[in-house]
């Protein structure tokens, strides 16, 4: 069934899921590019699927969920070889990474040519990268004051490919951090 949620919330979210590993009922590991989404939302989906699955809804997965940036593949690899320390591992039949050792199921992406690596932005930009970024930005496109839907594509585009925050854009734009968290979500 856990296999089956994570397939569903990646048809209902569009994230890449690269790996999985369902620890035992309290906890699993998710390898995934969110892309345009908010992590929190995808993250929430699941835990909420899976704690309706299991008609345990005051237990399971009580812990907010812990992510961690992945900026190269050598991060990657690191944070697989630390799941695979772990002794829940051994005894998981749930765990999909590899897809040159493991059949992959079709719903997982392939890692070698869909994972974006952010090696250039591996840290959050400052003010002053944003402003430098956002001006460099808005002289390449054309983006009518009016025009809604061009100002939430350009701000689905700034957070899929640069690591900004929603406050800095909500800022820049003078929007709030809710609707740009909406803008994210739609």
């Amino acid at each position: 069934m856990f296999v089956s949620i994570l397939e569903d919330s990646k048809q209902k979210y569009g994230f890449d899921l690269y790996g999985y590993c369902l620890l035992d009922n309290d906890e699993f590991w998710i390898i995934l590019n969110a892309k345009r989404r908010s992590i929190s939302t995808i993250m929430q989906s699941i835990s909420i699927s899976y704690a309706l699955y299991r008609d345990d809804t005051k237990n399971l997965f009580e812990n907010r969920y812990h992510s961690d940036p992945l900026y190269t593949l050598k991060a990657l690899d690191e944070e697989v070889s630390s799941l695979k320390s772990d002794i829940r591992y051994e005894s998981c039949s749930y765990c999909f990474y590899d897809p040159k050792e493991n059949i992959p199921l079709p719903f997982i992406s392939d890692i070698d040519t869909d994972i974006s690596i952010r090696e250039k932005h591996s840290q959050i930009l400052n003010e002053s990268e944003f402003d430098k970024l956002m001006e460099s930005l808005i002289q390449t496109i054309d983006i009518e004051d009016d025009n809604k839907e061009s100002r939430n594509t350009l701000i689905e585009k700034i957070y899929a490919e640069y690591n900004v925050t929603q406050k800095q854009l909500a800022n820049y734009f003078s929007l709030t951090s809710s609707s740009i968290s909406k803008i994210l979500k739609s």
